[in-house]
């Protein structure tokens, strides 16, 4: 799960992705970033799955935070 704690962290991809995602007329960027968004689609998919199962029906999420 990678691509949550890429996202998450203060790196480049954060302000990239947010930003590209914001202008959603910059089709180009988000066409290179297309990975990296199904990546994360991917993990929080799974992420949900797994909260669902164990009867967590609802989850708050801080950026950069940890809900071990």
């Amino acid at each position: 799960d990678q691509a949550v704690r890429w996202y998450t962290g203060e790196l480049f991809l954060y302000r990239t992705l947010n930003s590209t995602l914001r202008n959603q007329h910059d089709i180009n960027t988000i066409f290179k970033l297309r990975l990296i968004i199904h990546d994360l689609l991917f993990s929080l998919q799974r992420e949900q799955r797994s909260q669902e199962s164990k009867n967590h029906h609802s989850w708050t999420v801080y950026r950069g935070a940890s809900l071990d």
